[in-house]
């Protein structure tokens, strides 16, 4: 009975090694197969946004068909370009226009306080479509490259288009157009920390603040 007991002993004991091996194996596949879900996640969306069609109409960043109305237009072409119906008016200094476009749901055209011209442009984007969350940084930077400055989740581009149009994408999602002679506000807080003790910038950020602080120097001696 003893030897029938060690020998009983023995094949558990063979039994509990080989549970445990195929034990160690099941995590290893498991292991193995997150990461291959996960390399699958990462390949689809990465081909999602390549499937992307290009929206803008380059070199300007006007999205494709709703290039109609642009930095310098004015109330009455906003009105001449849409549907009345498609117009929210209700607030003043900016008019919301619902637009059918794949990537944009609508734009917001805030006018100027003294000639009414349209000094930027907000596209909001349609998140029905194929642009996702903040797909729309990646798909700026496929077609304009890398930003001039970029703070934070804020990044600045200068177009080559004939009006050199600024583009900026705020919080890694929002798409707007900006005149050449106006600057976004988060890039307007970061100049106003220019030759503050401790603030070194770099790149075109420090070229940008090196002018901005002559100009406020010059503005000084000529009051």
């Amino acid at each position: 009975m003893r030897k029938v007991a060690d020998a009983k002993g023995e094949e558990i004991g063979g039994l509990k090694k080989q549970l445990d091996g195929l034990e160690l194996k099941l995590v290893a596949e498991k292991a193995a197969f997150q990461k291959l879900e996960h390399e699958k996640t990462k390949i689809a969306e990465e081909f999602r946004l390549a499937t992307i069609e290009n929206p803008f109409i380059l070199p300007s960043g006007y999205p494709k068909g709703l290039d109609t109305i642009r930095i310098g237009s004015t109330p009455a072409e906003v009105e001449a370009a849409f549907p009345e119906a498609q117009i929210d008016k209700n607030v003043e200094g900016f008019w919301s226009v619902k637009v059918t476009h794949p990537i944009f749901s609508s734009a917001t055209y805030y006018f100027g306080s003294d000639n009414r011209a349209i000094t930027h442009i907000l596209f909001h984007t349609n998140y029905q479509g194929p642009v996702k969350d903040k797909d729309i940084l990646p798909l700026v930077k496929r077609h304009f490259g890398r930003p001039k400055i970029s703070i934070d989740e804020n990044y600045l581009w200068i177009t080559a288009g004939a009006q050199k149009e600024e583009i900026s994408v705020e919080d890694g999602q929002l798409f707007i157009i900006y005149g050449k002679d106006m600057l976004p506000n988060w890039l307007v807080r970061a100049l106003t920390r220019c030759g503050r003790p401790g603030y070194a910038p770099e790149g075109d950020l420090k070229a940008l603040c090196e002018r901005f602080t002559k100009q406020k120097t010059q503005a000084k001696k000529e009051r």
